[in-house]
C-alpha cells in the first residue's frame, strides 16, 4: 500500500467518524423531541412553569447540538502549523478557483511528496473537527442530557 493510499483511507475513516457523530446527535435530538412531545401531552396545574422550563432546556440542548456538533465553529487551518503554500491547500478542496487551466497546471506541477503533504494537511483538519464534535457531543450526553432527564422526572412526578 502506498503512503498516499494510506492517508486517503485515513481521510475516509475520519469522514465516516464525522458522519457517525452527526447520526448520534440526530438520535439524541429525536429522543429529546419525543420527550418534549410527551411533556406537552401532560396536563398539570401544579408544575406548568417547571414543564415550560423543561421544554426550553430540551430546545436549548437541541440548539447546543446544532451549534457545536453539526456545525463546529472553528477553522482547523488556524490550529495546524504547516509550511504548505496556500495554492497547494486548494488542490484537495478547490475554493475560489474558476480557472481550469490554472488548476490543471497547479496539479501537473505537484509531485507525490506535495500530494502526500496536502492529504496529510486535510487529514489533520478533519481530525480537529472530529475531536471538536466528540468533545461537544460528550458534553451533551454526559452533562446536559442527564440534567434534562432529571428535570423531566421531576416534572412527571409533579403531575396530578
Amino acid at each position: 500500500m502506498k503512503k498516499i493510499d494510506f492517508i486517503y483511507h485515513s481521510i475516509n475513516d475520519a469522514r465516516e467518524i464525522i458522519k457517525m457523530m452527526d447520526l448520534k446527535a440526530n438520535f439524541l435530538i429525536f429522543f429529546i423531541v419525543l420527550i418534549i412531545a410527551g411533556l406537552l401531552k401532560f396536563s398539570s396545574t401544579n408544575c406548568n412553569i417547571l414543564k415550560i422550563i423543561t421544554i426550553f432546556v430540551g430546545f436549548g440542548i437541541i440548539l447546543f447540538l446544532f451549534w457545536y456538533v453539526f456545525g463546529p465553529r472553528l477553522n482547523p487551518e488556524e490550529e495546524i502549523n504547516n509550511s504548505l503554500k496556500n495554492e497547494y491547500k486548494k488542490l484537495f478542496f478547490p475554493v475560489n478557483i474558476n480557472d481550469y487551466k490554472y488548476y490543471s497546471e497547479l496539479f501537473k506541477n505537484t509531485d507525490e511528496n506535495i500530494l502526500s503533504d496536502i492529504l496529510l494537511f486535510e487529514r489533520l483538519k478533519l481530525q480537529i473537527i472530529v475531536e471538536q464534535k466528540i468533545k461537544y457531543f460528550n458534553i451533551a450526553v454526559y452533562k446536559l442530557f442527564p440534567i434534562y432527564i432529571l428535570l423531566v422526572s421531576v416534572c412527571i412526578l409533579c403531575t396530578d
